[in-house]
């Protein structure tokens, strides 16, 4: 509990007001945002780094409704809020001590099991070639991922199987889960937690391979883009037909064994409109959904490239209240921006975390492609950074890692430098400023991140007054 010292303000708040409060909400820290009431608005703006507590205190004798507890506790939010501090460091950066696992201690790779896919998705990045990964590759690949773990003490390997669509290789699938799950049950690997994941277009799942699926503890991420002809606009079959029944069909056996991650919507001009149904047919279904807009990031992606406007920022908005209404149904005490498996608005990190890294594709992130050879992310399967075959693997995976920090991290972006908002948005996806170089995107999230802290703070607000309004019942 804070008892003396003089109250400074960190730089970098971002303050709003709506329906009588007001919103406090540092965006370079992980803890989260403040709502207050009118008075304590007043004392919030008497903060000017000259004040201590005991002047403060002293309001306690010219207004009836204050009290020194109320003085200590609201100071002390306002700390833990990371809105003030009692230091002279004003402007840091502070990411959360509870993040699952740091940059030196975690691997995720994605794994291409083939090229090939019976989808031609306008905005897939992937080259259709006949490559597909041989048992050999399999072996190797994961024998020295777990070996490289064990080395250099890492305590996360995730495994993202994807292609092109991973289920068009059954047989090879399973022999790679199994592989997995051989390495995994190891004594001198039990403390490594693994986790294994297929990403994947579901028009090929049987009951009988999610059961096996089931039985292996391997999930899955289902791509959907939204019902009916929404989805069949950018997510068609070769020869050109609709594949959304296919996809639903894949969905209910998904669900049946318990086995879906979530689904993964990509945000075109073909489908922006229709996001708020698409959101409303997740949530009514139970399903946990990430929603990313379209990104063009190879000569593969055919789609038109996403522009600011406002048809597009009004359905985002309906899409994201009608997000927040459903859940403040389910429990008014939960944002579902804290739900790990559901990100609302692409790459976005809000409210419980913040990070400097676009993504972490050559930090703790990387792609294996069919041959065996590394790069570090799957968008850019032609710049290759390592093969399975070097001797210290993840040695030479890290003698690269300075080059991208510079690419990944926005400290190094210029026209990020002052933006409120950069630990946040964090400069988006690095690769794809080398296809779509206009502000667009920046323009998007800058109108899209307030709103979300707005329905936020309502949220907060209502939950308050429910809490209240229950307690004055119970009195009763």
């Amino acid at each position: 509990m804070i008892r003396k010292g003089i109250p400074l303000l960190f730089d970098n708040i971002y303050k709003a007001k709506m329906n009588g409060y007001f919103v406090l909400y540092n965006p370079y820290s992980y803890k989260g945002l403040l709502v207050i009431n009118n008075r304590y608005w007043d004392i919030f703006n008497s903060i000017n780094g000259e004040r201590n507590i005991n002047d403060y205190l002293k309001l306690t004798k010219i207004n009836r409704w204050l009290s020194k507890r109320n003085i200590f506790s609201f100071f002390n939010e306002l700390q833990k809020a990371d809105i003030i501090t009692f230091r002279n460091c004003r402007n840091y950066f502070h990411v959360s001590p509870k993040q699952s696992f740091s940059i030196d201690k975690s691997l995720t790779f994605w794994i291409n099991l083939t090229n090939q896919c019976n989808f031609r998705c306008t905005y897939c990045f992937v080259e259709k070639k006949t490559r597909r990964m041989s048992k050999k590759t399999i072996n190797l690949m994961v024998e020295k991922i777990f070996h490289e773990a064990l080395k250099y003490k890492i305590e996360f390997i995730g495994f993202n199987i994807a292609g092109g669509e991973p289920l068009l290789e059954v047989d090879l699938l399973k022999f790679l889960v199994l592989k997995i799950n051989s390495f995994r049950k190891r004594n001198f690997f039990k403390h490594i937690k693994v986790s294994t994941n297929i990403t994947t277009n579901a028009s090929l799942l049987t009951e009988k391979l999610a059961k096996f699926l089931k039985e292996n503890g391997v999930s899955l991420s289902i791509s959907i883009d939204g019902i009916g002809k929404y989805n069949d606009a950018s997510r068609q079959f070769a020869d050109g037909s609709g594949t959304y029944d296919y996809v639903i069909h894949g969905f209910k056996i998904a669900q049946k064994y318990k086995i879906l991650a979530n689904a993964i919507c990509t945000i075109t001009l073909k489908n922006i409109s229709h996001v708020p149904t698409l959101v409303n047919f997740f949530q009514k279904q139970n399903i946990n959904f990430i929603l990313h807009f379209y990104r063009k990031v190879s000569n593969s992606c055919k789609e038109q490239i996403i522009k600011y406007n406002k048809n597009l920022i009004s359905s985002y908005k309906k899409a994201l209240r009608s997000i927040y209404r459903n859940y403040f149904r389910k429990n008014s005490n939960f944002s579902p921006f804290y739900q790990t498996r559901n990100k609302l608005l692409d790459m976005i990190v809000l409210f419980n975390n913040v990070s400097k890294y676009s993504c972490t594709a050559g930090l703790s992130y990387f792609s294996i492609n069919a041959d065996g050879s590394i790069t570090a992310c799957p968008s850019d399967d032609r710049k290759i950074i390592a093969n399975l075959n070097d001797d210290n693997l993840l040695d030479t995976l890290r003698k690269q890692r300075s080059s991208m920090v510079k690419n990944l991290s926005v400290e190094y972006k210029e026209k990020c430098y002052s933006c409120l908002w950069k630990y946040t948005c964090r400069s988006m996806c690095a690769l794809e400023k080398k296809y779509d170089t206009s502000d667009d995107k920046c323009l998007i999230i800058k109108e899209l991140i307030p709103y979300i802290i707005k329905l936020e703070a309502e949220r907060i607000i209502k939950a308050n007054l429910k809490h209240m309004i229950n307690e004055e019942m119970s009195r009763n």
